[in-house]
């Protein structure tokens, strides 16, 4: 590969790293046509992708975001419950996101949830597992409001309205232990974004992955016990396809007054 392509290549994946600030779920594409998926990051000359690595000779495109928005492995990532206003109060779909990690800019996951106006909300819910015992820092970085609760404690709480905030906490994490974990998140009227992130023991700071979060079990959402009606819809945002919801989750008895 001549120098100054190569140069050019490596500048290009450096702004991407640079943009993407932690170390991403993505994918790589090589020059043989492969295309490989993983956690993706820079290591001198050389691209990262997992356990494999590539030479920059050998790499034809590296997308540090895209595999963020594939289906999770079953059983992992996050229920993620997504409502109409900043309220979590009007449930409109629910899908299995397998890390937050999204940048929605000024459109939203689902034209569903912004008929008219910016605002939707998110709940996410599902278990954290740590691979080593030790103290973690949690990152979120939101526009605009988010809460975060781990094993019920509330460990972050910025509700309001924020251009990109970047905020932290302290946890102790257990090895083998799946620690509950609960993401709260709201957009005003503006651009829209969340992240969690997490960095600790030997670990660099990079956004939490599908393997290391796990689905609650069956039957738990957050809005009660009963069954919804759900219609598989695409996303808006080429995330996974959302399930909408066509019935509360309330049941109810019709009542005939004689």
């Amino acid at each position: 590969m001549p120098r100054d392509r190569r140069m050019r290549t490596v500048i290009w994946i450096l702004a991407m790293v640079t943009a993407s600030r932690d170390v991403c779920a993505g994918e790589v594409i090589t020059r043989d046509g492969k295309v490989h998926r993983g956690a993706v990051k820079m290591a001198g000359e050389k691209v990262l992708v997992g356990e494999r690595e590539f030479g920059l000779a050998d790499v034809a495109k590296a997308d540090f975001t895209s595999a963020a928005l594939a289906e999770p492995r079953p059983g992992h990532g996050l229920r993620g419950e997504y409502f109409a206003g900043r309220g979590l109060s009007k449930l409109v779909f629910v899908r299995d996101d397998p890390q937050i990690a999204y940048e929605w800019g000024e459109t939203s996951p689902h034209s569903a949830l912004t008929p008219a106006g910016r605002e939707f909300s998110v709940r996410w819910r599902g278990k954290l597992r740590a691979p080593a015992n030790g103290t973690y820092q949690l990152f979120t970085t939101t526009d605009d409001g988010v809460r975060v609760w781990l094993d019920g404690r509330l460990v972050i709480d910025k509700w309001f309205d924020q251009s990109a905030g970047e905020h932290s906490a302290e946890v102790k994490l257990e090895a083998g232990n799946a620690h509950d974990l609960k993401v709260e998140y709201y957009n005003g009227t503006g651009r829209a974004a969340a992240t969690l992130s997490w960095s600790g023991p030997n670990l660099p700071r990079q956004a939490l992955g599908n393997e290391q979060q796990l689905l609650a079990v069956e039957g738990t959402e957050a809005n009660g016990s009963a069954r919804r009606i759900l219609l598989k819809t695409p996303a808006a945002n080429a995330g996974p396809a959302s399930m909408r919801v066509l019935r509360s989750d309330r049941a109810v008895l019709r009542g005939e007054y004689f």
